[in-house]
């Protein structure tokens, strides 16, 4: 696999890397669950997760919600 950069010398003005990201996440939770297991905590692994507002930060959960009021009835 070329990098980026290369492809674009070559003439490529799109390039994508279709199964990367699954592969990452596929890593990830391998040695998530074999720390799991190993040691019965996700402690050894917390430094390499998001804490709950991290995650909500990125999932947009706060947007979310506000949205989610447009859709509220009063009664």
């Amino acid at each position: 696999m070329l990098p980026a950069a290369d492809l674009e010398r070559l003439g490529f003005s799109v390039v994508i890397f279709p199964g990367g990201l699954a592969r990452a996440v596929a890593f990830a939770a391998r040695e998530y669950f074999a720390t799991l297991r190993r040691d019965g905590t996700t402690a050894a692994q917390r430094g390499r997760m998001l804490d709950f507002d991290g995650l909500n930060a990125i999932l947009g959960t706060a947007a979310l919600f506000a949205l989610g009021k447009r859709y509220e009835r009063d009664e």
